[in-house]
């Protein structure tokens, strides 16, 4: 997040809208203090931009779930990062490192609990 917050490091941040939603799920769940925390994080933090789901989106997910029985909600955020050619995904989700991964090499993963 440091190199994603740096001005002069060329690397960018991009996550989903209905990554947003899961994101917010949980603050919106303990307080209006978290909930307004994260979204002025996920508003604020520089060079991190929200990518919709449009139409596009729609139907790479849609060819995504039909070939690989991915859950939708996995296959909008992969046919998001794929949509708007991200090079890495970052997840904290293990099963998507065991199952996930292994079909999408064009990414690089990057699996959170290895780091935590």
């Amino acid at each position: 997040m440091s190199r994603i917050e740096n001005q002069t490091d060329r690397l960018r941040g991009y996550y989903s809208a209905l990554s947003a939603s899961e994101l917010l799920v949980r603050p919106i769940r303990t307080s209006v203090e978290h909930f307004t925390h994260m979204q002025a994080f996920l508003v604020g933090f520089p060079n991190l931009t929200i990518l919709p789901v449009d139409l596009v989106v729609a139907g790479q997910a849609a060819t995504l779930r039909a070939i690989t029985r991915l859950h939708l909600a996995d296959a909008l955020v992969i046919a998001t990062g794929l949509v708007a050619g991200c090079q890495a995904i970052v997840t904290n989700d293990e099963r998507w490192m065991r199952q996930v991964a292994p079909l999408f090499n064009q990414f690089q993963w990057i699996y959170l609990d290895r780091f935590l």
